[in-house]
C-alpha cells in the first residue's frame, strides 16, 4: 500500500482539476472563493479521499 505521501506525488495537477491515481478526477471549482483558492479545503477532501481508498484494519482510517 502506498502512503499518502507516495500517493499525493501521483496527482496530476491541472488548471481545473485533479487527476487522482486512480484515475479519478475532481473538480477543484467547489473550493474556488472570492478570496481565492481554499487549498486546505482541498488538501483535507484529497487525504479523505486517500483515507477511504485505504482503510487499516484497526479503524484509524475512514470507513465507506
Amino acid at each position: 500500500m502506498k502512503s499518502y505521501k507516495e500517493w499525493f506525488k501521483e496527482i496530476q495537477w491541472l488548471k481545473d482539476k485533479v487527476i487522482l491515481p486512480e484515475n479519478i478526477s475532481i473538480s477543484k471549482s467547489d473550493y474556488i472563493t472570492d478570496k481565492g483558492f481554499d487549498i486546505d479545503g482541498f488538501n483535507s477532501l484529497l487525504f479523505k479521499l486517500y483515507n477511504k481508498q485505504n482503510p487499516v484494519s484497526d479503524g484509524r482510517r475512514y470507513k465507506k
